[in-house]
């Protein structure tokens, strides 16, 4: 598994590197603050988590598309708001669940801030560009599975057609 999550800023298509366990918040207008605050009390207030997202790969490749998208790996952090709580909480999630054993392993886990300037059609392709970009790399972690796992797959596919055509 992987998260990927957006929310506006000022992009236009602005990867964060790291997310804060902030103590105190700005309400950028909102009422009502997020609790508990600091979220993660495994980690003192300050603390940074980064983004496991292939980052490199989806920069890249979304500023070779040709469609007027500009992105950039932002080393700055996401801010101190709503963004910034799902931004930490997207990389939170991914280290509690990283090991090759949990049953709910998510391999890469990160934050986008999205210009409110792109039309429907750059923000589509630049996400489709990004979930390709983090789906090979997902792929390139999780081995390929074995020719005999195939075999006894595809017998096991067989077996479930021929019983219901029975």
């Amino acid at each position: 598994m992987a998260i990927l999550s957006y929310g506006q800023g000022a992009g236009p298509w602005e990867l964060e590197n790291y997310a804060v366990n902030r103590s105190s918040w700005s309400n950028s207008g909102y009422s009502g603050y997020p609790n508990p605050s600091p979220p993660d009390s495994t980690m003192p207030a300050g603390s940074k988590r980064y983004s496991t997202l292939p980052m490199g790969a989806i920069r890249d490749a979304i500023n070779s598309a040709g469609i007027g998208v500009d992105a950039w790996i932002d080393n700055n952090g996401p801010g101190a708001f709503l963004c910034a709580y799902m931004a930490y909480h997207d990389m939170w999630y991914q280290s509690l669940h990283s090991s090759e054993s949990d049953p709910y392993r998510c391999i890469a886990a990160g934050f986008t801030h999205v210009s409110g300037s792109l039309t429907p059609a750059q923000a589509i392709a630049a996400s489709d560009i990004a979930l390709r970009a983090t789906i090979d790399y997902v792929d390139s972690v999780i081995p390929a599975p074995e020719p005999a796992t195939i075999a006894l797959l595809g017998l096991g596919v067989l077996a479930l057609l021929r019983k219901r055509s029975a």
